[in-house]
This record gives C-alpha cells, sequence and structure tokens, in this order.
C-alpha cells in the first residue's frame, strides 16, 4: 500500500483497472520510435517486403499490453510481477516467466545491436560484421555506466 499512497500523493487519481485496454501514447513510442528496431525493419523491408509486417504489429501490441498489465500489477501491488506470478503460480511458471523475459531482452539488445551496426554501415559504407563489436561495446558503456536517471531525462535515448 506504500506505493499506492505514494502514487495518489503524487496526483494519480485513476484507477489502474478503469480503462484496461487503453495503451497510452508514451508506451506506443517507446516500443516503437527505437533507433535499432527503425534500421533493422528497414533493413528487413527492403529483403522481405511487407511480408513480415504483421509482425510488427504483433509483437508491439504484444509488448504494449504485457508493459501496461505489468506496470498496473506493480503499481496496484507494490510488488514486482515476477514475484506475484512466482507466489500465485507457482516455481515452474516463475522460471518460464523469467526464461523468457531473458529471451525478450536478449532479443531487443541484439536488435538494438544489430541496428546501430547497420546505422554505421549506411553511414560508412564498412560491412555491418565489422561494426557489430564496436557497437556492443558502446552498448555496454552505457548500460554500465549511465545512471538510470540520466537515460530517463536524455534526449538522445528518447528515440
Amino acid at each position: 500500500m506504500g506505493s499506492l499512497a505514494t502514487a495518489l500523493s503524487a496526483g494519480w487519481t485513476g484507477s489502474p483497472c478503469r480503462q484496461p485496454y487503453r495503451i497510452k501514447p508514451a508506451t506506443l513510442a517507446t516500443n516503437l520510435l527505437r533507433t535499432g528496431d527503425l534500421v533493422t525493419n528497414a533493413v528487413v523491408g527492403s529483403r522481405f517486403g511487407l511480408a513480415l509486417a504483421w509482425v510488427v504489429v504483433v509483437g508491439v501490441i504484444g509488448i504494449c499490453l504485457y508493459a501496461q498489465m505489468a506496470g498496473r500489477v506493480a503499481a496496484v501491488s507494490g510488488r514486482a510481477t515476477f514475484e506475484i506470478i512466482r507466489e500465485r503460480l507457482g516455481p515452474r511458471m516463475a522460471a518460464a516467466n523469467l526464461g523468457a523475459s531473458f529471451f525478450i531482452n536478449l532479443m531487443t539488445v541484439t536488435a538494438e545491436i544489430g541496428g546501430v551496426a547497420l546505422a554505421l554501415q549506411l553511414a560508412t559504407d564498412v560491412g555491418p560484421l565489422l561494426w557489430v563489436p564496436v557497437a556492443a561495446f558502446a552498448i555496454w558503456i552505457v548500460i554500465w555506466r549511465v545512471r538510470f536517471p540520466s537515460w530517463r531525462t536524455s534526449p538522445v535515448c528518447w528515440a
């Protein structure tokens, strides 16, 4: 209840379950406007045309719905989604959830590295495989050295 009281004192007035299917523009923009995803989608689109456009639509809808659901569960209960799944559905389902979450994060980082490498290839005419280690090292430095509040407020990380 402490986090709910904090949210209420910060000006939050709505019920977390009043509009269950409403996706906020910030959530949609966060999931659509990533530099690596834009470049990767452009390259895949140039190779396969619109044959794989449905994958982007399904992925964006799924990730937006999961982000909304997990955020609401965490806001109302004050606990992580993984912790609640482990408590209510058991350790096997929690391990499956943790494994799927890890796999999605790994795919996201891979897409970001590939997107940065492809963007650098377009800018320099050097093959993307030569840029992958550079992009991976740069992303590793950002992840380990930049503090989260500066990520949140940096215009560079909004895209």
